[in-house]
């Protein structure tokens, strides 16, 4: 197995923690476990595919894997991902610092999570992938007034803020997303 390159799991009945062997998947590109029931801590199954997977991982999908704990600085060792997705999950605290070196990522999911950070601060870490095409964060306890800093993400074509704690006037930097096509602000 250590020349696999893409591994789909998803939406099957297992259940228990990420395998141990995993780390040894080092020619892996894609991992898709989306919807398995992982019960684990996030940075647990981090940590086991950081041994080796990490330089060359670009999909990761772990969404709705019953994951809990924080998101830490160790989420910045995948430094090639392209798509992230760890919405669903258990997962609170803000979004880490490290994903700001994130440069290739293209799709990043963080929906449905407790993120408890103001949106600006949130936007912030995110706002120099020049890549980043599709940004999903809805209902994940986002609060405070949207700045002008939205204005960063010039090649973002979907962004999904639905149902998080924003309020105050739409910024005027908005209409310098030339790229943009779908928007999701409601409350």
């Amino acid at each position: 197995m250590n020349s696999l390159v893409i591994l789909d799991l998803s939406f099957n009945d297992f259940d228990g923690g990420i395998p141990i062997s995993f780390k040894h998947l080092c020619n892996l590109r894609s991992l898709d476990l989306t919807s398995v029931r992982l019960s684990q801590e996030v940075n647990e199954v981090l940590k086991i595919l950081s041994e080796c997977v990490s330089d060359g991982l670009e999909l990761l999908s772990l969404s709705e894997c019953e994951l809990s704990g924080y998101l830490t600085d160790d989420l910045g060792r995948f430094r090639n991902f392209s798509f992230l997705d760890l919405s669903s999950n258990l997962i609170s605290g803000p979004i880490p610092r490290s994903l700001k070196h994130f440069c290739n990522l293209k799709t990043l999911n963080l929906q449905n999570l407790k993120l408890n950070q103001g949106i600006n601060e949130g936007l912030e870490i995110l706002s120099g992938y020049d890549a980043l095409e599709s940004l999903y964060l809805y209902d994940s306890q986002l609060s405070a007034y949207l700045t002008d800093r939205l204005g960063h993400f010039r090649n973002l074509v979907t962004l999904d803020l639905d149902d998080n704690l924003i309020s105050g006037p739409i910024p005027l930097s908005l209409g310098e997303m030339k790229s943009l096509r779908i928007l999701k602000l409601s409350l």
